[in-house]
């Protein structure tokens, strides 16, 4: 059930949409901007005025009774100079630009897209798109997706995280410690069970890779003296936690591993993984991140090319180089990869992965929200 959400009608220079992540979000307005948030995932927001429902109204007859149509009412109403929201792939933020070409719209990039997620968001019109790399502007172009202007700018929480503890991947110490990216949902876990639908058959298969991967990820480190750190999906706070911590105790339960809740205030799952001497997942955001950050990551595709096409992760194999991707899960070529990587030296490493590293991520500065609230203000100063 969506609640009401009122939002006061005064006069912003920048319009946040939505609340969720915003604390991101407002390190990329300059300071002297007025801004104002409108709640929008779980909410029906709206302006206490008359003229405000009269343009929903007209806005209605074009596009329907929709979040589009509400989004529109509030930016004629409240007349904003940017509109900037970090979740890319909100239905109610895409193709504003097409009506209001005179207003600066800012999506940043809020998480890795593979060609599946971005096949839902085709032909989708943006206006200044500040993406991880270039893999995203032309998966979205070969899709039929646009851009008024696209900057391969990298991701907007490594950037902060960085500029914020200073962190230099390639001068922290080994420390004979593995970080495992947790990508537990309570969601996926409902498709683990008989079905004939294919998105059952795809999380089943993608609930049973993630798990094997954690088995290996554990039995490596048990023989070869390393710590297992999770980087959790939750926060110490949140009702999953508990369940997630179970999950894994339940695939193998050992000593040997740690467990590091996802408080998003301090970061702590950007600490875990670069700090951490490999960082292993599926294809979690923070693995990519880490990727960009010279760190050694491998990605757990499994040898079945066919379910990593049909979760969109195509391009991967072709992109990344081998030394990164598991063929297969099976011990002796898991343990292989990973004695690999960890034996390689840092120059090997580098000019293996710098390509498709620049190709991905950009993780170098200005960092994205440097270059957006450079731009805001640019754009303000000369549309003032």
């Amino acid at each position: 059930m969506r609640r009401l959400h009122y939002v006061p009608k005064v006069n912003s220079e920048v319009l946040v949409i939505d609340e969720r992540l915003s604390n991101f979000l407002l390190k990329c307005i300059p300071k002297h901007c007025e801004f104002t948030i409108v709640k929008n995932r779980g909410y029906i927001p709206y302006v206490r005025s008359i003229s405000f429902f009269i343009k929903l109204v007209i806005f209605c007859t074009r596009f329907g009774l929709t979040s589009k149509s509400i989004m529109l009412a509030i930016i004629d109403e409240l007349k904003p100079k940017v509109v900037i929201t970090f979740i890319d792939n909100n239905v109610a933020a895409q193709g504003l630009n097409l009506v209001h070409p005179e207003i600066r719209f800012i999506s940043i990039q809020n998480g890795v897209r593979t060609l599946r997620n971005i096949t839902k968001l085709n032909k989708i019109n943006f206006d200044s798109y500040y993406g991880f790399g270039l893999f995203e502007k032309e998966s979205f172009l070969s899709k039929g997706g646009s851009f008024v202007n696209y900057y391969p700018s990298g991701s907007l929480k490594l950037g902060l995280f960085l500029s914020k503890y200073n962190y230099l991947p390639n001068k922290i110490k080994k420390n004979k410690t593995i970080c495992f990216v947790s990508q537990y949902r309570s969601e996926a876990l409902l498709h683990n069970n008989p079905s004939n639908t294919s998105v059952g058959d795809l999380l089943r298969d993608f609930v049973k890779i993630s798990e094997d991967l954690y088995r290996q990820t554990v039995n490596y480190a048990l023989l070869n003296d390393y710590t297992i750190h999770i980087a959790m999906t939750y926060n110490a706070g949140d009702s999953d936690y508990s369940a997630e911590k179970s999950y894994f105790q339940k695939i193998i339960a050992s000593d040997v591993v740690k467990y590091f809740d996802n408080d998003l205030d301090e970061m702590t799952s950007y600490k875990v993984a670069i700090e951490s001497d490999l960082i292993i997942g599926f294809d979690s955001t923070l693995l990519m991140e880490m990727f960009g950050c010279n760190k050694r990551v491998v990605w757990g595709l499994d040898s079945k090319f066919g379910f990593a096409k049909a979760w969109g992760l195509e391009a991967y194999p072709m992109y990344i180089p081998s030394e990164l991707i598991l063929v297969n899960l099976n011990k002796d070529s898991f343990d292989n990869k990973l004695n690999n990587l960890l034996l390689m030296n840092d120059e090997k490493y580098s000019n293996l992965t710098k390509k498709s590293r620049e190709y991905f991520i950009n993780s170098e500065r200005p960092y994205v929200h440097e270059t957006i609230k450079h731009d805001i203000d640019e754009y303000l100063s000369t549309n003032g």
